[in-house]
């Protein structure tokens, strides 16, 4: 069954090819006897003029397709931006709201953490996606009873932001954020 799914894919895309080189063909004899039928400096200057107009052509098409690729690639920058300014605003607040009260055991995340989740799985780094992981795990196992040691996964989590948006991190530690 396999060999002759192969065979007629095969016989296909011969055919495909046979009627393309016979089209091409025909266009080109066309062609060639348009020109023919022409006056010999009429004929150069059109041949030139078609020439100067497909290369123009393809350099226009060239530069919509690059500003379309740089668009898409700026736009999907701003969406990780505003993930990792989530990210940040989010675990800040978390922290900050859990440092003022003393748990025993983790209380339910709020829905902010919902829609970061959502947003890391999107946009985020494999790095910052394994940190807002041990995060989340750290929060778990340990609730509020050692800030501390939150705010430094938070800071290790922050230097694998500032690495994935391209920030300089030479000579920045976790202490100094």
């Amino acid at each position: 069954m396999k060999i002759l799914s192969q065979t007629v894919a095969v016989l296909f895309a011969l055919i495909f090819i046979g009627a393309l080189g016979l089209g091409g063909y025909y266009a080109v004899e066309h062609i060639t006897a348009l020109f023919l039928g022409m006056d010999p400096q009429v004929a150069t200057v059109t041949g030139v003029a078609s020439v100067v107009v497909l290369l123009a052509a393809l350099l226009v098409a060239s530069s919509i397709r690059q500003a379309s690729k740089q668009n898409r690639t700026n736009q999907f920058q701003a969406d990780k931006a505003a993930t990792y300014k989530l990210f940040i605003n989010t675990w800040s607040s978390l922290l900050r709201e859990r440092a003022g009260r003393v748990s025993h055991g983790a209380a339910p995340l709020p829905d902010a953490l919902q829609t970061l989740h959502q947003s890391l799985a999107l946009y985020g780094s494999p790095a910052v996606i394994k940190a807002h992981a041990a995060l989340r795990a750290l929060l778990k196992e340990s609730g509020t009873q050692n800030p501390e040691l939150l705010k430094s996964q938070l800071a290790k989590a922050l230097l694998e932001v500032r690495k994935d948006l391209g920030s300089d991190t030479r000579g920045l530690t976790t202490e100094a954020l």
